[in-house]
Parts: structure tokens; C-alpha cells; sequence
């Protein structure tokens, strides 16, 4: 039966997600497969961390998506294929599964592949806001904000963050209202660590990082407003087509209405862009058919907007110029 955890999971250990609820079960290996099923059925969005012997391994869902999976092995995560048969093999499994929104998720990628931040500062949590705006305006990454009873989250793409993931008490506030209870949190001393972005592959050059992540941005935008303006019922249409494309295709690249899950590995970044900008045509094309030409283009301007300046010129490569004039 599942309990709330008390004990130190390995996340817990490297300091992240201490104070959010977490759901503890005991289950027999020979049932992961099906519990699997369950969370892509239940379209989980969150952290699963399963230990079944000496390593810890934890996994990443975006809508029953995995978005990366990871073992922690002496003290540190690795990234390692996603298939779960990797824990088939062991006679009894403990899971934690943690809920979290999708900023949380992506928040949660960058520091499992990052391990250790690349600077910690002590402030007065009146300095956060600034501290926290003035290394958004030229860092990607995240931001890990702890108290020593709360936490918070920011995922920073080079501009003003205008939402945050706040943990305090097993309670997540996301958005613009976590944001602010990160900033106005009435303990006066924090320590803030940040994480920048890390490359999935190291052949990739932090140029083709930055189109990486503008393609993730730019179609998230793009699918989140047409849903806003078409219904839910029209965008799990397109979302179900953009799937079954890129899976025909062998592209480990899913869509869901939490976002972009992107773990295809590339040989180099000219494949990844013609890749990302074959998504992009096939998105806006389909949109098109429903909503029009001139509307389609307004919501790739509008996604274009909500970038800053390194991450606009990194989607210019792949979105077609004269949509966005």
C-alpha cells in the first residue's frame, strides 16, 4: 500500500524536491511493466525514482512521456536509456513518484544532468528578486532557491523569469503565483544555486543547445495557444498526428499539451535542425488547415516574442522567414 515518504529517496539526498509530497511504494518487480502502463495511461507528469539494488534509477514523465531517465551510482546521476525493463530483472522495487508541473519537470532535467550547481551564493531573500533577475538576463538554466523549510525552482531562458515552481509544506505552487511566493517567502536568508543548461550530446556546440531548446520553446507556444483557441479536443487531434509522425520516423521527440519531451539523440546539429524544422512545418501546417494562414502566423509571432534575443536567431534557423516578417 502506498505511504507518504520519510525516509531520504536519492534524489532527497542530492538536496532536490525535499519538501514536496512524495508517494512511497513496495511493489514486486515482475509488476513494473504494468505500473509503467499505468503512468503513461494516467498520463503522469512528475519524478519516479525506483531502487531495487544498489542504484537508484530515476525517470522523468511529461504526460506518460519519458523525457529522461538516470542513475544515481556513487554519489551521481548518469543519463541512461529510458526503457523500463532495465529493473525487470530484480525480485522486489520501492518507488517514490512525485507529481510535478512541467516547469518542475524541466527544472528537474537540468540538475540531474548538471549534478552539481556552478555557483552557490547566501543572500537576504529581499535580494532574491534582483539576484534571481539579473542572472535570468544571461543565463539558461535553472535557478534552485532553498530555505531550509521551502524551495524554489526557475527555469531561465535568458529573460525575466515570469514563473517559478515554490515547494513548501508537500504543496506546489506553479506560475506566476509560485513565482512570487519564491520572492516573498518570509524567511529572511536563503542560498540560491544556479545550474546552467547542460548538452545532451557533447558533439553539440552551446549554438546548436540554444536551438534545441528555441524548438521545445517555440512549439510549446505555439501548440498551448491553439489549444487556447481550438479546445482541447482539437489539439489531442493534433497532438496524436505529431506523434504518430514522429514515431514513424524514429524520432524519440513527443508532444503533449505539458510541452515538448526531447531525448532523440542527434549525430550532429545540422540533423537536429533539419529535424526540428520538418516538426515545425508539419505543426504550423496542420494548424493552418484548421485556423488560416494569417492566424497560424500570429501565433509563430507571438511564440517568437516570448523569446529573447539569442534564443529568437537560434529559431529563425528553422522557422520560415516569411511567416514571421
Amino acid at each position: 500500500m502506498a505511504a507518504q515518504e520519510t525516509t531520504t529517496s536519492a534524489v532527497r539526498q542530492a538536496g532536490w524536491l525535499q519538501q514536496v509530497a512524495c508517494q512511497r511504494e513496495e511493489m514486486p518487480a515482475a509488476t513494473w511493466p504494468e505500473q509503467w502502463r499505468t503512468w503513461q495511461a494516467r498520463a503522469l507528469t512528475g519524478l519516479v525514482e525506483v531502487q531495487g539494488g544498489e542504484d537508484s534509477i530515476v525517470y522523468l514523465f511529461t504526460e506518460g512521456s519519458v523525457m529522461g531517465a538516470y542513475r544515481y551510482q556513487e554519489g551521481s546521476f548518469f543519463k541512461i536509456d529510458t526503457l523500463p525493463e532495465l529493473a525487470a530483472h530484480l525480485a522486489s522495487l520501492t518507488i517514490w513518484v512525485v507529481q510535478l508541473p512541467l516547469d518542475g519537470v524541466r527544472a528537474m532535467k537540468t540538475l540531474l544532468e548538471r549534478g552539481t550547481p556552478l555557483e552557490t551564493r547566501a543572500l537576504s531573500t529581499a535580494e532574491l528578486q534582483t539576484f534571481c533577475e539579473e542572472v535570468a538576463s544571461h543565463t539558461v538554466g535553472v535557478l534552485h532557491v532553498k530555505w531550509e523549510d521551502a524551495e524554489g525552482l526557475l527555469v531561465l531562458s535568458g529573460r525575466v523569469p515570469s514563473a517559478g515552481v515554490f515547494i513548501h509544506n508537500q504543496t506546489v505552487a506553479n506560475g506566476p503565483n509560485g513565482l512570487t511566493k519564491i520572492y516573498t517567502y518570509p524567511v529572511s536568508r536563503c542560498r540560491v544555486h544556479i545550474y546552467p543548461e547542460v548538452l545532451d550530446e557533447p558533439v553539440l556546440s552551446e549554438e546548436d543547445a540554444l536551438v534545441r531548446l528555441a524548438f521545445a520553446m517555440f512549439a510549446d507556444a505555439v501548440l498551448f495557444r491553439y489549444i487556447e483557441l481550438t479546445g482541447r479536443r482539437m489539439g489531442n487531434s493534433l497532438i496524436a498526428e505529431m506523434n504518430r509522425i514522429t514515431r514513424a520516423r524514429g524520432w524519440s521527440i513527443r508532444f503533449s499539451r505539458n510541452g515538448v519531451a526531447d531525448t532523440h539523440t542527434f549525430a550532429h546539429g545540422d540533423e537536429a535542425q533539419q529535424v526540428y524544422r520538418t516538426l515545425i512545418q508539419l505543426l504550423v501546417g496542420h494548424i493552418s488547415i484548421v485556423v488560416g494562414d494569417m492566424l497560424a502566423h500570429a501565433l509563430m509571432r507571438q511564440a517568437l516574442d516570448r523569446m529573447d534575443r539569442r534564443l529568437q536567431a537560434a529559431a529563425h534557423r528553422l522557422v520560415p522567414l516569411p511567416a514571421v516578417a
